[in-house]
């Protein structure tokens, strides 16, 4: 990241992970995650601990769900 000169990093995740954990319902929170997804899981909080350890300034973004749907209004941040 730093010796591409990128003054931002902005890094898209994943729901129920980090600060974010638990979020996600008892289902995704005991039984998806953990059987099914631990891969996806592990990889993820890999990358966010990288991400977190590194020199570069840096925001992840945890989405809860995308759509191709049409947009409902402006959205604001922060």
């Amino acid at each position: 990241m730093q010796s591409a000169g990128a003054p931002r990093l902005i890094c898209e995740s994943s729901l129920a992970l980090g600060n974010t954990a638990g979020r996600g319902g008892p289902l995704a929170t005991f039984f998806v995650y953990p059987v099914i997804l631990p891969f996806y899981i592990w990889d993820h909080l890999r990358q966010e601990k990288l991400i977190e350890e590194s020199e570069v300034d840096w925001v992840v973004v945890r989405r809860a769900a995308l759509t191709n749907g049409t947009g409902r209004g402006p959205y604001r941040q922060g």
